[in-house]
Order: C-alpha cells, then sequence, then structure tokens
C-alpha cells in the first residue's frame, strides 16, 4: 500500500494505492456475508451504488482515502479488512 499526498491551492488531498494487486478489497465478500444491500452502503457512506458496484468489480481502483474509510465504516469493519 502506498499513500501519497500532494497540495493544490492549500488542500492537501491523500491517495492510496496498491501495487501489483488484482483484486483490491473485500467489499462484496463482506457485504454479503453480512447480508447489507448496496443501497444500504451508499446510503451510510454518500458513494453512489454504481461506484460501489464498481469497485466490487474491480473496474474502478484506487479510490481515495477518504472513500475507503466510508465504505469501511458503513460495513462496521477495519479498512484494512476491506480494502488491501
Amino acid at each position: 500500500m502506498i499513500l501519497t499526498k500532494t497540495k493544490l491551492n492549500g488542500i492537501i488531498q491523500t491517495n492510496v494505492r496498491v501495487k501489483g494487486c488484482g483484486n483490491m478489497n473485500n467489499i462484496k465478500e463482506i457485504r454479503l456475508k453480512k447480508g447489507i444491500p448496496v443501497r444500504y452502503i451508499s446510503y451510510i457512506s454518500k458513494i453512489s451504488i454504481s461506484y460501489i458496484y464498481l469497485l466490487e468489480k474491480n473496474e474502478r481502483q484506487n479510490p481515495s482515502l477518504n472513500i475507503m474509510k466510508d465504505i469501511s465504516k458503513a460495513l462496521n469493519e477495519p479498512l484494512t479488512r476491506v480494502f488491501y
């Protein structure tokens, strides 16, 4: 896991990248085990349903740290369990 910080116009943005990792997350696995619908994760995290589905299918990679925290919180799991 690589953390990078960039500063643009006085705003610091933190990005997380996973190097050499095909399957970046356990969102779908955890969600299905707990019986949590994507709509609930979307509602709690304020992230669109379509974006969550894309993350589950690994069609979107390297989400921001804030997005990873919000999804982990909605799943009630540690960030390192959801994203690796």
